[in-house]
């Protein structure tokens, strides 16, 4: 049992008689049942799986139960792939788009089982008896479609391509999800189950040259492999021959009319042409005839966990789906014998009887003979006296090992009071010292009795009365690349710093030498060619107004005029925000220095990885708390980014040096949940939080009053309330004011000039552009978390029209997992007629209606009462947007989806999907709407992509403008609309530096000199295709700033698109010179062609003419303010131009150092 002085944990039921004897029984193939305490099963499961060294399916009676045992064994097993067999979490025979999400979870379990292994662990996987009653893909499918491939092997890449999609890949320009592939040249990257990021396979015409593994957010490979596992994506094949289909099918297609089958297989048709896919899910049953139990053999180890609710399921679940089969044939939504997607429940016990090593794990006796029980117990106090984990210390029993599992192991190890506590990361081993901390939370813990030992398991449950969130884990890293977002799209507005507003229509090439030129649609149907490489000098046009901007003309004063207008009054703004910046920086304020042990407490019991922007804010902020100078500091982040969490890192830091909080909120039901958050975050922690609102008594609002100005209390959260002249604090430290924009200026200077020295976090859930949060930099104290949370449970997206049985179907389903469901119907009118229509569909659920017109109490007990689960279903328009979290609501309905803007639909939907459980949208279109028409091409943005993809991408646009609107003012929104936003913030950021550095004019630096050298350079199309990935890369290119980055971005251009050609080497030459030039800060331009290069420059060369002549051995000619030059080969124009003007820089430094020293 012990191995180093180590003991494994395993190891306590392996020496226990009866776990024993059950292990042996199951070798024999004889099925068992062991009863045993809930909390126990995952520590049971991981040592059976462990025992049997075999693929283990766990099968539960709901999918919630299922998810909650996965967590369980991700616990317990760090050396086994935990998988969940999910739903397929579509609603079936309905016609409408899902998104497929859950379909990428249940190809990973069918992987696992096929080959044994899951990303080279041995898997287990957990299934509800719902999920495995849903048909899936054959066995035989399956293995059709999948492929070893090993490098050196001979493949046509039409064939491989062709394969791919009949696996259920699709085609992308940049891969980054699973299921995407891109080709580019010899070059496919492609997404597959097996790997945890993308892999890239380079071609020598057929011949696999190559395997890489490449993350998604940089797109640069990193890893070599010898060979790689494709298996399919998708479980419904539409690719499969039409004849087996009608085989497989006999039954139904014997039985119907010539015409009704004619209609069927057309429909089959423009599926495979991927023109109605919003029919596949309602034709699955026509296409999967396989279930998850022909992927299992006779040696995998079954776990069923209480039989009895399993087969009580199963009836119901047969009674359901009958019911709803039989009203689909009686509305004549379906015709008789339409082949369903789900196995039968005859077939489904025949399937679970097949298998022999199998376990029925239960919590209650019965009366059957053949019973094994184990000893585990809910751990029972001994001592009320003492604390919270000694009181659980059976003191008699000297053979018991103690294990805490925790968030807190540093609080643990201060309670125990012993620095000799071992702290371990996983509960695999652990020493043999009477008590072991685990810096993992268990969730909830038992006391084991074997024969002549036990062990006990405490956790924060146990201790703190904390209880364990679930964390959602992902076999993909697929965060979203950033090098691949298009500077602007087709048909977009954009501003061109000379020109002014027009319409990019796309690029052309012109010239003898090819040059590709991007075009820009003007007033009077005029065109502008810009040179790909001047892409820096356009800007997508952004601005507060909805209605189209009007297109400059060419060769007018008008934009000349419009650009100065605007950067005198960005001017006169950034001249104001550096004099209030200064003037802040003379008040003294308080110092926050001391920090103590508990605050990294704090820390490590933070469930979620941080994200880089979390660290930063996190950082910034404190360094603000530990200045003398009072923070003033805006925290903006989009909805469920983890601003609540970063504020709360600031309470706690000045509440550990001895001063109070002020948490100011808009509304009486946010107060209450993050009252509710702090509460249970600080909850080891001797900290006082109260709240103040309405739902208050006085009398408890009085005491509060009170205990503010006694000290009593540290943190206080509360409306407009905090704001009552008559509310003393004794000594107040920071205040944080969330959604901040929704306080008047006057309210938030009240608390100001009371407490002159305070500190402000002030919180917006509107992000803003980085760009403007770089211009304001050393003006405005900004903190910006524009990073998604990783590890977010993602939110399954469908989009269909307004059905009656669709809406039923998903309220029950959320009702009978006791979860709620937001129905969004954004016009007022009519808003008591939809509550009544769905109170109709669904008469078992309690429905309430709530919206802004509504009287303010009124609304916010509605609200309240949904909060406290109350009722059902809320009715409501968009005032959900934005604040309120609510864990139990993971179903919404947005109706007339077509009538939102992105960003709202965005904004609407981070409001489900923020608990462990899975979470549905459905985005609802009118009945005679086409799914698939064109208008819907924003709503396909959003179910298509991934929950942080390009679909967040386009309706970030929307939001940062209304947050760079909340930051500016009023005043300023005319100027980002004349200009747009992109090029206000370069003016801005190029204003404040000059102001900072003193410069009487402002430099535009963020452009960079022309150099317009007739020759051809540029990105082919033959070697980049795509016209986003082309303008991409010109436009990263331009930007570049430092001639070592030229060498990174080489190094990904070749490992991403294969050997750079000699057009795009010419440009990135042609970006070395700009950067020379642009730090000689004396180049203007350089033109010419392989023949003369003519050199522009700021000042008169005449007075260094003869120097230069001697010290430069190049043919040149110089004039007052050019100098001319004849390269000696004129293939190698570029090459000699950059070698001449790096010459001229350092003869131009040397002028510099002789004049400074005289």
């Amino acid at each position: 049992m012990k191995l180093n002085h180590l003991i494994e944990v395993h190891e306590f039921l392996h020496n226990n008689t009866t776990f024993s004897n059950v292990v042996s029984k199951l070798r024999k193939k004889i099925p068992q049942k062991l009863v045993s305490y809930k909390s126990s099963f995952g520590y049971l499961i991981s040592t059976l799986s462990e025992k049997f060294n075999v693929p283990t399916v766990v099968i539960t009676s709901n999918p919630e139960e299922s998810s909650a045992i996965l967590d369980s064994i991700n616990f317990w097993s760090s050396s086994t792939s935990n998988l969940n067999f999910t739903e397929r979490n579509e609603i079936f025979l309905e016609k409408y788009k899902p998104d497929n999400k859950s379909t990428k979870d249940r190809m990973r379990c069918l992987e696992a089982l096929s080959t044994g292994y899951f990303q080279n662990k041995r898997p287990i996987i957990c299934s509800s008896i719902q999920s495995l009653s849903t048909k899936t893909l054959s066995k035989e499918n399956f293995d059709k479609l999948s492929m070893k491939i090993h490098t050196g092997d001979k493949i046509n890449q039409k064939d491989f391509i062709d394969s791919l999609i009949s696996s259920g890949y699709t085609h992308s320009s940049i891969v980054e999800s699973v299921g995407q592939f891109a080709k580019r040249g010899d070059i496919i990257d492609l997404f597959c189950l097996s790997e945890q990021n993308p892999i890239r396979i380079d071609f020598f015409y057929d011949e696999i040259e190559s395997i890489k593994l490449f993350e998604t957010s940089s797109q640069k490979s990193y890893k070599n492999l010898n060979n790689i596992f494709i298996s399919p994506v998708q479980e419904t094949n539409i690719f499969q021959d039409l004849e087996k289909i009608k085989i497989n099918n006999n039954i139904f297609f014997s039985n119907t009319n010539a015409e009704e089958k004619k209609n069927i297989l057309e429909e089959f048709a423009s599926m495979k042409k991927g023109e109605r896919t919003d029919l596949i899910n309602f034709y699955s049953g026509f296409f999967d005839n396989g279930s998850l139990f022909e992927y299992i053999n006779e040696n995998i180890l079954i776990i069923k966990i209480e039989n009895h609710n399993i087969d009580l399921e199963m009836n119901l679940m047969e009674t359901r789906r009958n019911d709803n089969y039989l009203n689909k044939i009686v509305k004549k939504n379906i015709l008789p014998n339409f082949p369903l997607p789900y196995m039968s429940k005859n077939e489904l016990t025949k399937s679970l009887e097949k298998n022999k090593i199998s376990l029925m794990l239960d919590q209650r006796n019965s009366i059957d003979n053949e019973l094994n029980k184990l000893e585990f117990s809910i751990p029972k106090i001994f001592d009320f006296t003492k604390d919270s984990i000694f009181r659980y210390i059976d003191i008699k029993n000297k053979n018991e090992k103690i294990i805490i599992s925790t968030d807190y192991p540093s609080r643990i190890k201060e309670i125990i009071g012993s620095d000799k506590t071992k702290i371990f990361d996983d509960i695999k081993i652990f020493s043999e010292d009477k008590i072991n901390i685990i810096s993992k939370n268990a969730g909830e813990g038992f006391r084991f009795t074997g024969d002549n030992e036990s062990f006990l398991l405490l956790t924060d449950k146990e201790i703190f009365g904390r209880k364990k969130k679930r964390v959602y884990k992902s076999y993909s890293n697929n965060l979203p690349s950033s090098v691949s977002s298009e500077p602007f799209k087709l048909n977009d507005y954009v501003v061109h710093i000379d020109h002014g507003i027009g319409k990019f229509t796309g690029t052309i090439q012109l010239g003898s030498t090819d040059k590709e030129f991007i075009v820009i649609d003007y007033k009077n149907e005029d065109k502008l060619y810009v040179p790909s490489d001047q892409i820096d000098r356009i800007q997508v046009y952004k601005s507060f107004q909805k209605n189209e901007p009007v297109l400059d003309t060419l060769g007018s004063n008008k934009w000349i005029k419009t650009k100065s207008k605007v950067k005198k009054s960005i001017e006169i703004l950034a001249g104001e925000l550096l004099q209030i910046y200064a003037a802040r920086e003379n008040i003294k304020g308080k110092s926050y220095v001391k920090s103590t042990e508990w605050y990294k407490v704090l820390e490590e019991s933070f469930e979620y990885e941080e994200t880089p922007d979390q660290i930063k804010s996190i950082e910034e902020i404190n360094q603000d708390l530990i200045s003398k100078n009072p923070m003033d500091r805006l925290l903006c982040g989009d909805v469920g980014f983890g601003k609540t969490e970063v504020a709360l890192r600031a309470a706690f830091k000045v509440v550990e040096n001895g001063y109070q909080v002020a948490i100011l909120v808009p509304t009486t039901v946010l107060a209450l949940q993050h009252f509710k958050t702090f509460k249970e975050r600080f909850e080891p922690f001797p900290i006082e939080i109260e709240y103040m609102s309405r739902f208050v008594s006085n009398k408890k609002n009085n005491e509060i009053v009170q205990s503010l100005d006694d000290g009593k209390v540290d943190i206080v959260i509360g409306t407009h309330k905090l704001l009552n002249e008559k509310l003393n604090f004794n000594n107040l430290g920071l205040l944080i004011i969330d959604e901040e924009h929704k306080f008047g200026v006057e309210q938030k200077e009240k608390i100001k000039k009371r407490e002159l020295d305070i500190d402000i976090l002030s919180l917006s859930a509107t992000p803003i552009p980085r760009t403007l949060s770089l211009a304001l930099n050393g003006v405005r104290d900004l903190s910006v978390i524009n990073t998604p949370p990783e590890n977010r449970v993602p939110v399954n997206n469908y989009l269909s029209i307004f059905s009656e049985d669709l809406i039923r179907e998903a309220i029950l389903r959320e009702i009978d997992r006791k979860g709620q469901v937001f129905f969004v119907n954004n016009e007022i009118f009519n808003i008591e007629i939809i509550a009544q229509q769905i109170k109709k569909i669904v008469p078992e659920a309690k429905v309430e209606v709530a919206h802004g017109q509504m009287e303010k109490k009124q609304l916010e007990t509605i609200i309240t009462n949904f909060m406290e689960n109350k009722f059902d279903v809320l009715i409501c328009t968009t005032i959900i947007e934005s604040g309120i979290d609510m864990p139990n609501v993971n179903t919404l309905f947005i109706n007339n989806s077509h009538k939102f803007g992105l960003s709202q639909l965005y904004q609407i939907r981070g409001r489900i999907g923020r608990s462990e459980k899975s979470s549905h949208a459905y985005f609802l279109l009118p009945k005679d709407s086409r799914i698939n028409d064109l208008s819907e091409e924003r709503l396909n943005a959003l179910i298509n992509t991934s929950e942080f993809g390009s679909g967040y991408d386009i309706a970030l646009r929307d939001l940062e403008i209304r947050g760079a609107g909340n930051i500016l003012g009023k005043e300023q929104s005319g100027n980002i609309s004349s200009i747009g936003l992109e090029l206000y913030n370069s003016i801005l950021e190029s204003e404040v530096e000059s102001l900072k550095n003193g410069n009487e004019e402002s430099p535009d630096f963020f452009l960079i000199n022309t150099v317009d050298i007739d020759i051809d350079s540029r990105i082919p199309e033959e070697y980049i295709d795509d016209i986003k990935i082309r303008l991409n890369l010109y436009m990263r290119l331009s930007k570049i700033r430092d001639i070592k980055d030229i060498f990174e971005i080489k190094k990904e251009i070749k490992d991403r698109f294969g050997d750079i050609p000699l057009e795009l080497e010419r440009l990135i030459n042609i970006t070395r010179i700009k950067i020379l030039c642009h730090k000689s800060n004396n180049v203007i331009s350089i033109t010419g062609n392989n023949e003369k290069v003519t050199i522009k420059f700021k000042e008169s060369l005449l007075d260094i003419k003869f120097f230069l002549e001697s010290k430069i051995e190049e043919n040149i000619e110089i004039k007052s303010k050019t100098l001319m030059f004849i390269p000696e080969d004129s293939e190698k124009v570029l090459e000699e131009t950059e070698i001449l003007i790096f010459k001229l820089i350092k003869l131009q430094n040397e002028i510099i150092e002789k004049f400074n020293s005289i």
